[in-house]
C-alpha cells in the first residue's frame, strides 16, 4: 500500500546508520528490508540485484531501496566496498509497525521468532514524496558536499543525549535538500531530462498566464506538441498533471492575496483563475488542509 505524503510534512525518523564494509568476491543473500534505505558509496564498487534489475555501485555513488522488494549485494574479487548505510522512515508511523534493527535485521530468524510482527511489517505502508521523486541510482554527487554529511549522520548516530535525534533528522535532511537542489529546477523540473528546457517553458507561461483560462490543449500550442504528448511528458518530469500543477501555482497565489489584500475569498478565486468560488475552496482545502478563511485568520493573527 502507497501512500503519498506531503514534502513539507516529512519528518524522518533514522532507525539505524551503519558503516558498512564488504570484501572482495563476497555476495550477500538476498534480502527483504521493511523501512527505506539510503547506501552512500565511500570507496571500491559493488553490484546490486534489485527488482529485478542490476546495478553497479562505485565511489559517490548514492543507491535508493524501499521496502518490500528483494535485494542482493555482491563484489567481486577484485574489487572491496565501503558505505555508509541509513535506515529511515520519510515519517515516524504507528507503534504497530515499529521495529528495531536487533530484533529484524540482525536475527536471521525473526520471522519464526516473532510471527505476529513479521506480518505487522510485511502489511507496513510505503510512501511516494510529493513533489520529489526520488531516482534508485544517483550519480555525479558532489563528494565534498554530501560525504560529510554522512560521516557527521553515522558519527551522531553514536551519541547520547535528547538532541541526538534531532541532529540526526536535521543532517539527513541536509542531505535530502542537496538532491533536490540537484535534480531539480525551482519549478519542480528533472535538470537531466532532455525535455527540461519545454517543459519550464510550459511552467513559465503558467505562472505569466494562471489567471487566465489555460487548457493542456492551449499550453501544448504553446511549446508545439499534440495535447496527448505534452501531457504525459509533463506527468513523467514532473510527477504531477498538468492541471494539478496549474492549480498548485492558482492556490500559492491565493495563499499570497489572502495574507496582502482585503479582497474577498471569491474576488480572490476569480483573480487566480478559478470561476468557482466552492471549487477553488476544495481545492485549497485539500492542498492546505484548511479553508482559505482559516488561512487567512490564522495569517492576521500572526504579528
Amino acid at each position: 500500500m502507497i501512500q503519498e505524503i506531503d514534502i513539507h510534512k516529512i519528518s524522518p525518523y533514522i532507525r539505524f546508520i551503519n558503516h558498512f564494509h564488504c570484501k572482495g568476491g563476497e555476495k550477500l543473500p538476498q534480502r527483504i528490508i521493511y523501512d527505506y534505505e539510503l547506501i552512500y558509496c565511500l570507496q571500491g564498487k559493488a553490484s546490486i540485484h534489485y527488482d529485478n534489475q542490476d546495478y553497479s555501485l562505485e565511489k559517490g555513488d548514492l543507491f535508493y531501496l524501499k521496502p518490500h522488494i528483494p535485494n542482493s549485494l555482491f563484489v567481486s574479487p577484485h574489487d572491496q566496498f565501503e558505505a555508509h548505510c541509513v535506515h529511515f522512515d520519510w515519517t515516524l508511523l504507528d507503534e504497530q509497525f515499529n521495529f528495531t534493527v536487533e530484533e529484524t535485521y540482525l536475527n536471521p530468524q525473526f520471522a519464526l521468532d516473532n510471527p505476529q510482527l513479521y506480518h505487522q511489517l510485511v502489511q507496513r505502508p510505503s510512501y511516494q514524496v510529493s513533489d520529489f521523486y526520488m531516482p534508485i541510482l544517483l550519480k555525479g554527487l558532489d563528494e565534498q558536499f554530501i560525504a560529510p554529511y554522512f560521516k557527521e549522520l553515522y558519527y551522531t548516530s553514536k551519541q547520547q543525549g535528547v538532541s541526538r535525534r534531532i541532529k540526526e533528522r536535521a543532517l539527513f535532511l541536509e542531505i535530502i535538500s542537496y538532491i533536490m537542489q540537484y535534480r531539480l529546477t525551482d519549478h519542480g523540473v528533472i535538470k537531466q531530462h532532455r525535455h527540461q528546457s519545454t517543459i519550464s517553458a510550459a511552467i513559465d507561461y503558467m505562472y505569466t498566464h494562471y489567471s487566465e483560462e489555460l487548457t493542456t490543449y492551449q499550453l501544448a500550442q504553446v511549446i508545439h506538441l499534440s495535447p496527448k504528448y505534452f501531457g504525459s511528458l509533463f506527468l513523467k518530469i514532473t510527477g504531477k498533471t498538468v492541471q494539478t500543477y496549474l492549480c498548485e501555482i492558482r492556490i500559492e497565489q491565493a495563499k499570497k492575496q489572502l495574507i496582502e489584500t482585503p479582497y474577498s475569498i471569491e474576488q480572490i478565486a476569480l483573480s487566480v483563475g478559478f470561476k468557482d468560488v466552492f471549487y477553488f475552496t476544495k481545492c485549497f482545502t485539500k492542498k492546505e488542509g484548511i479553508s482559505p478563511g482559516k488561512y487567512r485568520n490564522i495569517s492576521n493573527m500572526i504579528y
